[in-house]
């Protein structure tokens, strides 16, 4: 089982709704399938044809006996709100277009637009989950619900590196991310060490 396959619905193959809202949620700190059934509330300026757009780049992902494969004969489509009929719907990222390369298959460039350093949303949720990881709680909670404008918080300042490739964020000792903590005086600390008291099993009195 994997990404794709942890989806499939009996019959019907991968479930492309629910591939866009963990590749959102999970790699991009954004909560965009809160607009699969309708336009955003409340201030939001998502639109339900951002997710379903999103989810499009899903629309040719088959299960075969062979595996997870592409098959260009299929198409995304969905009826949309308010509307009376289903429709084709093109692959579109939420944002940053400028990042997407044009060759490759749909899904293929959709990993690349994902992990272009250019994308920051993408560095900001791996930087927000890596500092839970090292430090037991992250910068931002709910971590997969980072503004993609800010405000941000007060910590990001430490990451203008955002946009930079993830070897430079988390590669080892070197990486961005453990700079300050290996560099800190905190970190340069040492506990002292002691041998743990053996417990003693005689019943009389102590040896003088």
């Amino acid at each position: 089982m994997n990404f794709v396959t942890a989806t499939v619905v009996p019959e019907k193959g991968p479930d492309k709704a629910k591939l866009a809202a963990r590749v959102s949620r999970a790699f991009l700190g954004v909560r965009i399938d809160c607009v699969e059934c309708h336009d955003g509330k409340l201030g939001s300026t998502w639109k339900q044809r951002d997710f379903h757009q999103l989810a499009s780049f899903f629309g040719q992902t088959d299960n075969t006996f062979g595996g997870v494969q592409d098959n260009p004969k299929l198409q995304y489509e969905y009826r949309f709100l308010k509307k009376k009929e289903t429709e084709t719907v093109p692959a579109v990222v939420p944002w940053a277009p400028e990042l997407m390369p044009q060759d490759g298959a749909a899904r293929e460039r959709l990993a690349k637009w994902v992990t272009a350093p250019g994308n920051r949303p993408f560095a900001r949720a791996i930087v927000n989950r890596v500092w839970a990881l090292m430090f037991n709680k992250p910068l931002v909670t709910p971590v997969d619900s980072i503004p993609l404008e800010g405000p941000f918080h007060r910590h990001w300042k430490f990451w203008p590196m955002t946009s930079r490739p993830m070897a430079a964020i988390c590669g080892g000792s070197s990486g961005l991310l453990q700079r300050p903590r290996s560099s800190s005086s905190t970190a340069g600390l040492q506990i002292p060490i002691r041998p743990p008291r053996r417990k003693s099993t005689s019943t009389g009195p102590p040896f003088q």
